[in-house]
């Protein structure tokens, strides 16, 4: 049996992502984007799992599915802090270190991402719509070509 691979078997899913800069909750967060873009965003019960230096590090995700436009949304979290014990018989032994792990570490100052697939356009008013969110420092598009992890945004 002979099976034959297309271009198309490789193209990435169409998606917008925008980095978003606040020192707000996650759950907060989810529900000021919510109200201001009229979406149903929920927690989402399987969060993300990615490996770090220090770690395993667990980030929240809030997820909503519009059946209607065939758009789905996602809410994710940059930061995690990890916290790991002192190693070796110095000063430092016992001791209790934190460290911070990123989902995509290329962009450390993010603190989210809201991942749109399949978008239907309204991209420049959708920035200007998260900007207005209280406590919303920043908000704009992110160049796909600029992502280095590609693979944690694959969920």
């Amino acid at each position: 049996m002979i099976h034959k691979l297309s271009a198309q078997d490789f193209d990435e899913p169409e998606y917008s992502l925008f980095a978003i800069h606040s020192a707000l909750e996650d759950y907060h967060l989810a529900y000021c984007i919510n109200r201001e873009l009229s979406l149903k965003l929920r927690k989402n019960p399987e969060a993300l799992l990615i490996s770090a230096r220090a770690g395993e590090a667990t980030f929240s995700r809030f997820t909503f599915y519009n059946e209607k436009q065939d758009t789905g949304w996602d809410l994710i979290q940059n930061k995690q802090e990890l916290a790991t014990a002192g190693i070796g018989d110095g000063f430092f032994s016992g001791m209790a270190m934190s460290s911070t792990a990123y989902l995509l570490p290329e962009f450390s100052k993010v603190d989210y991402f809201l991942k749109i697939e399949n978008p239907n356009g309204g991209i420049p008013s959708l920035t200007q719509k998260l900007k207005k969110i209280d406590r919303v420092s920043a908000a704009y598009v992110v160049e796909r070509t600029r992502i280095k992890s590609k693979n944690h945004l694959i969920f």
